[in-house]
């Protein structure tokens, strides 16, 4: 009799401890794993009268991530969870918040809440400043739990999770979407002599202008021509040629162009012009398709003949600019 017992009690034991360690685990609803179907490595997380489980997961093109979490508060008090402190950062190191709406929440003591935020990480620096495009999904994104706090305002923990990607998902991804290595970058050439005689051709624009200073810089993108500042982001993407200029007019003279004729030297096409009259103080921004190139070009020169002084349209530019492949690529 006392053996059976003894055996009741251990049988007992062992699934008082089963049910103790091994706790409830929750489950996303299948069209959220539908809409969202790139996973990531889930987390669960205690501390003090906190239960954490939390992820993270991506859509098809991985051009949005959905952070959620099921957060059970076991306290008497009740705690706030704050979303504009919920930051996640890439591996490059850029953080954002959540889009949308992101008002602070309360738990109350004793229950659980679920909740998820999306959000649209500029995945790749370079891709995002020449082209305006968050690049593709990282393969790891980091978050922070400084966003739980208690009633005193006082976060909880600023400990840095890291959720990794299901391998299986991300090559999938690859394969199918991801385009980071269809990008060629271009920057400007140029030498000293060139330079000169830019300033030549200044000097003589600006002979009856009351003895106008004359100040150029150039750089692997930008032209900066006595106030006039001409950013130049060439690039090549599949099969076309691509341009992000902004010009902005920071000098005494007004000037006028036709953005229809920024075009690549000997890739001249015939278009319907619309003219422009920058005047000091304001700028313009434009992305033009240069043209269909199935072969990256190793070399560009584009036609800035347009740009003129008003009204006395007198090209500014003495050069066509020349650009070449940058030694600073996607990675």
């Amino acid at each position: 009799m006392r053996i059976v017992l003894h055996k009741i009690f251990i049988v007992f034991m062992m699934f008082f401890h089963f049910a103790c360690t091994n706790e409830i685990k929750h489950e996303l609803n299948e069209e959220v794993k539908l809409t969202f179907p790139i996973s990531y490595e889930e987390s669960q997380i205690k501390m003090k009268d906190l239960k954490i489980q939390l992820g993270l997961r991506a859509s098809p093109k991985g051009d949005t991530l959905l952070f959620y979490a099921w957060i059970s508060n076991h306290s008497n008090k009740n705690i706030s969870l704050s979303p504009y402190l919920l930051e996640l950062q890439t591996n490059e190191g850029y953080r954002c918040v959540p889009i949308g709406q992101i008002n602070e929440l309360t738990l109350k003591k004793n229950t659980t809440k679920f909740i998820k935020y999306r959000f649209t990480p500029v995945n790749n620096k370079l891709i995002y400043h020449y082209t305006g495009q968050n690049g593709d999904l990282n393969s790891t994104y980091h978050i922070k739990l400084s966003f739980l706090k208690d009633q005193n305002g006082k976060s909880f923990s600023n400990q840095k999770l890291t959720f990794p990607v299901n391998p299986q998902h991300y090559h999938k991804f690859k394969t199918k979407y991801a385009e980071d290595h269809h990008y060629t970058f271009y920057e400007l050439n140029y030498e000293k002599g060139l330079i000169q005689i830019q300033e030549n051709k200044l000097r003589k624009l600006y002979t009856s202008k009351q003895n106008q200073h004359i100040n150029t810089n150039f750089s692997e993108k930008e032209i900066s021509l006595n106030g006039l500042i001409f950013n130049n982001k060439l690039y090549h993407f599949k099969d076309s040629l691509y341009l992000n200029l902004r010009v902005v007019n920071h000098g005494n003279q007004t000037i006028y162009f036709s953005p229809n004729q920024i075009q690549v030297i000997n890739h001249l096409s015939q278009t319907n012009s619309k003219q422009i009259i920058l005047k000091k103080g304001y700028r313009f921004q434009e992305k033009f398709n240069l043209g269909h190139y199935i072969t990256k070009p190793d070399g560009i020169k584009l036609n800035y003949s347009t740009f003129q002084l008003y009204p006395d349209l007198k090209e500014i530019f003495s050069f066509k600019p020349e650009f070449k492949i940058s030694n600073i690529q996607p990675s």
